[in-house]
């Protein structure tokens, strides 16, 4: 702000004039006209050819006036030294330059020359408030407050809460961005200059995603590390959002060691949920019935083949289409071993509400299409094929066209007369009987193919219900003609099912227009199919704990936990480790339970009689069971006495670590119990069985055995004794 020199006339040395009293009371006016002072003014000046001077003086003399120096003494420094002259003034006990001219704050800009005295601010403790109209906008405190003086920046705030405090005030705006939309180049080893200055401890920056590239920022569109992508993957300093230095290393990039440094990205990326139930798939039982796949998909109008664009739409459905006369067509769709597996489907693909799937080595009888509103039922004239069948191994989608393999697993639905397809409306279309249940085998992925040729047709388009294919394979692959005979380069049978289906043989791979669009290629999408016979149902909506809602974290992600920092398999391979999908954990050298209580009980019951002091209070009620009771208790539970059955599994949601450990170890003493007992049986059996002579300790053990034998009389054991005395010889005999 600049100061007006006015302000300190009051100041200014009474100009050394002979007045009296009376004109001392009045005030004094110094003029050429002779006016009287204006009753307001001590001192009144008039003049338009002069003008007035106050003391002038060296720096060195201004500060050489006797203490006490009064406040509102001013004087003009002229020292010839450009940061020195000008009018200086004495308040809060200390000289200061008076802003005037050029040495003022201007709008316009400002020389600063001495930053220590020429500075924007205040010299009290009042707080620093910056205004646009008339609204607070930023408030720097006058004071300090726990050890500094704070910044807030926003409005309606006069007590920051912190160094910085944003956006804090009433009404709560604000936040705070850090961002860089045109970083610097970055080269292959250089540290994190592209968006932070330096590496130093505390720096924050954010690396933007899809401004710079389709994948993310310019970086991570173009580089890859050595062996990318099957033996290494891209850097981590290559993540999208924020990150922070928390140790001022320096990241190394471009090699097969690539690591972060001190940067570590800020985002959690999981989810704080609170005073909510946890719901879970059940196990998978196989029974019969019948599930969809790809599941979850919904019988709406934005689930039908009419949403999608054209051609899409003609590669997707395996019915005629509006207006195209399509004569011959033929179709394949592609179902990952992922998704028929339930547990692959929910921990693999990440589909927890996945709740149907097939059954290993059970079989399907039928298979079915769900069929919208609308259309006309075109009559096909020839045969309509439809196949299921194994993909061969390896081959998991169908971006090179049609699979022309033959499974001797496959089966087929063929009609060869005149039929109308489809042959429903709103309802699923079943294809049955197949010409034989098939069988999955559990690993492989699954075809379903359907071809038929016919004469030229037109009708309106039937909608199919359609979904996507996990992380967007190709997984459709489709032919669709208007000839009779379209000029291809190869042609085979039509499906793996019949061979002469369609007349003249079915195009494998092959273009072509089909009114107008495209008439072959693949897609992403599928139709959903129905399978019915023995399938694999998951019961969905299991809530645990039971007592109700509770707190907990959840992370749509997997943990993989690993020691090793150079390219080995449980580095930055992306094979061989056991990495399973979202929802599981892998570790490199093992997973612990830390609150297990291991025991020996088992053991020390047999041997000792009892069990140790420690065991005591939680298995000393317990006993060992004789194998029949074992036995009996396997055939009317189904599992072992020592292991824990299904019902527990599913009110304790699942075994610890330590408590499944418990029951493998009970378990495997349990039955070194048992195979022991069989042994000394099968020995006493021996040794009843024939009449060779006894050494004194094998026959003090059949005795042993014999006294033991719970389903013998006194009497009876008696006999067995007096036999065992007689075959006894001694060391001397033999």
């Amino acid at each position: 702000m600049k100061r007006s020199f006015l302000r300190f006339l009051p100041a200014v040395a009474v100009i050394g004039l002979a007045v009296n009293a009376s004109a001392q009371n009045k005030g004094v006016a110094v003029n050429a006209n002779g006016a009287a002072p204006n009753p307001m003014a001590i001192l009144d000046v008039t003049s338009t050819t002069k003008g007035m001077l106050i003391p002038r003086m060296s720096l060195a003399q201004r500060n050489a006036i006797a203490a006490p120096v009064p406040q509102g003494l001013t004087v003009y420094v002229d020292d010839a030294v450009n940061t020195n002259d000008g009018f200086w003034v004495y308040e809060y006990n200390q000289w200061v330059r008076l802003d005037i001219g050029a040495d003022g704050w201007d709008i316009n800009g400002n020389n600063v020359a001495t930053p220590a005295t020429d500075f924007f601010g205040t010299r009290d403790d009042q707080d620093l408030v910056f205004r646009t109209n008339n609204a607070q906008v930023m408030r720097i405190s006058g004071t300090t407050v726990n050890g500094g003086r704070y910044t807030h920046i926003g409005t309606n705030i006069t007590a920051p809460n912190e160094q910085v405090d944003i956006g804090s005030g009433t009404p709560s705006t604000g936040a705070l961005r850090i961002y860089n939309p045109t970083p610097g180049t970055w080269a292959a080893t250089n540290p994190m200059v592209k968006y932070a200055a330096t590496n130093t401890q505390g720096t924050i920056h954010f690396r933007p995603i899809g401004a710079l590239g389709a994948t993310g920022d310019s970086l991570e569109a173009t580089f890859n590390p050595p062996g990318y992508p099957t033996q290494q993957s891209r850097d981590v300093v290559m993540w999208n959002g924020h990150w922070g230095n928390i140790t001022g290393a320096v990241p190394v990039l471009n090699t097969a060691a690539a690591h972060s440094g001190g940067w570590r990205r800020l985002e959690n990326e999981y989810i704080e949920v609170f005073n909510k139930g946890f719901t879970q798939p059940g196990a998978a039982q196989c029974q019969s019935g019948s599930v969809q796949i790809p599941g979850n998909v919904a019988m709406t109008p934005a689930n039908m083949t009419t949403s999608l664009a054209v051609p899409q739409r003609y590669w997707v459905s395996p019915y005629p289409h509006i207006a195209t006369n399509a004569a011959r067509v033929r179709h394949q769709h592609m179902y990952l071993a992922n998704e028929l597996n339930v547990d692959d489907n929910q921990l693999v693909l990440g589909n927890m509400g996945a709740t149907g799937g097939l059954c290993p080595g059970k079989p399907i009888t039928s298979i079915g299409i769900y069929i919208g509103t609308g259309a006309t039922k075109a009559v096909i004239a020839n045969a309509f094929v439809v196949t299921i069948k194994h993909a061969p191994t390896g081959l998991n989608n169908l971006s090179a066209g049609f699979d022309n393999s033959t499974d001797l697993a496959q089966s087929c639905y063929v009609t060869t007369a005149a039929s109308n397809r489809p042959t429903v409306f709103n309802n699923w279309e079943t294809y049955t009987p197949l010409s034989q249940p098939f069988i999955w085998d559990g690993s492989r992925n699954v075809i379903i193919e359907i071809a038929y040729a016919t004469t030229p047709l037109a009708v309106a388009e039937p909608q199919v219900l359609f979904g996507p294919s996990p992380g967007g394979a190709l997984l459709t692959a489709s032919w669709n003609a208007t000839g009779a005979m379209p000029a291809c380069a190869v042609t085979g049978g039509a499906g793996a099912c019949v061979a002469a289906a369609a007349p003249g043989g079915m195009p494998w791979n092959c273009g072509g227009t089909l009114g107008g669009t495209p008439g072959g290629g693949t897609s992403q999408y599928r139709p959903v199919i129905r399978f019915t016979g023995t399938v694999a149902v998951s019961t969905a909506g299991v809530v645990a704990p039971p007592a109700g809602p509770n707190a907990y974290i959840w992370y749509n992600g997997a943990l993989l936990a690993e020691a090793t920092t150079g390219p080995t398999p449980w580095s930055r391979l992306t094979g061989p480790y056991s990495f399973r999908g979202p929802g599981t954990l892998s570790a490199e050298r093992g997973v612990y339970d830390f609150g297990a209580r291991l025991n020996d009980h088992v053991f020390d019951r047999a041997f000792d009689g009892a069990v140790s002091p420690e065991d005591a209070a939680i298995w000393g009620g317990q006993r060992n069971l004789s194998i029949s009771e074992m036995a009996e208790h396997t055939r009317a539970d189904r599992h072992l006495p020592t292991m824990k059955g299904r019902a527990s599994w599913e009110a304790e949601r699942g075994f610890t670590l330590g408590d499944l450990a418990n029951q493998l170890w009970t378990t495997a003493e349990t039955q070194a119990l048992y195979v022991t007992e069989l042994h000394d049986r099968l020995n006493l059996l021996e040794v009843l069985s024939n009449d060779r002579p006894l050494g004194g300790p094998e026959a003090q053990d059949a005795k042993t055995l014999i006294v033991g034998m719970p389903g013998h009389t006194d009497a009876e054991k008696a006999v067995l004794l007096h036999r065992i005395d007689q075959r006894t010889v001694t060391t001397d005999q033999r």
